[in-house]
């Protein structure tokens, strides 16, 4: 089994929506700068669960905003990744579902960080979501992989709404079956104490 090292080639994408590089694909990237105890976004904050460590994502489009946690071993190695991103998006009786299209979007962002994503393992419509005016939350799990690594992954995606304000919540993962499930069991536990930390912020 093998798992990405922390490198600017493997997670430039990941912290960038757009913009130039920040290191060459084999330089560690040194998060230590960057690092906040919180993610504090558009309309509500997140609190890392313990072990994770908490970074900005940086967009150029002022629509956009968000965090990614990682998880790491003692070797530089990434165990798991969650995104938290908020989104304004512009819905109309033609466009997709806003559900549909942020799915979409971050689906876009983690197909540049490598990862190709699969078929649906499962699907929950009205998720409990707590968080004042969080509301019409839904869930995806689907199969995954990384371009150049034969490790099983899995992606699982929250979607949720606050008047305007979409977001999603990723868990980026080993799949269930991989070390008899160590890595999946402790990501997706952790999925769920990040979920339970939003508080709502702001109007909207």
């Amino acid at each position: 089994m093998r798992f990405l090292k922390i490198t600017a080639g493997s997670l430039l994408m990941a912290l960038m929506f757009a913009g130039p590089a920040l290191a060459e694909p084999d330089d560690f990237v040194d998060f230590s700068d960057l690092v906040t105890p919180t993610c504090t976004i558009v309309g509500l904050t997140a609190t890392p669960p313990a072990g994770w460590f908490n970074v900005p994502i940086e967009s150029k489009d002022a629509s956009i905003s968000g965090c990614q946690m990682m998880r790491v071993g003692d070797q530089e190695e990434l165990l798991g990744t969650l995104r938290v991103l908020s989104v304004q998006l512009e819905v109309t009786e033609e466009s997709p579902p806003w559900w549909a299209a942020i799915i979409a979007l971050e689906q876009g962002a983690i197909t540049k960080m490598g990862y190709v994503v699969g078929e649906v393992l499962w699907s929950r419509q009205d998720v409990p979501i707590s968080g004042e005016g969080f509301a019409n939350a839904r869930a995806v799990g689907l199969s995954a992989s990384i371009e150049g690594n034969d490790t099983p992954q899995e992606v699982h995606f929250l979607v949720f709404e606050k008047g305007p304000q979409k977001f999603i919540i990723s868990l980026l993962t080993p799949g269930q079956d991989v070390e008899e499930g160590v890595y999946y069991n402790r990501n997706t536990a952790d999925f769920g104490i990040l979920i339970r930390s939003l508080k709502a912020t702001g109007a909207g």
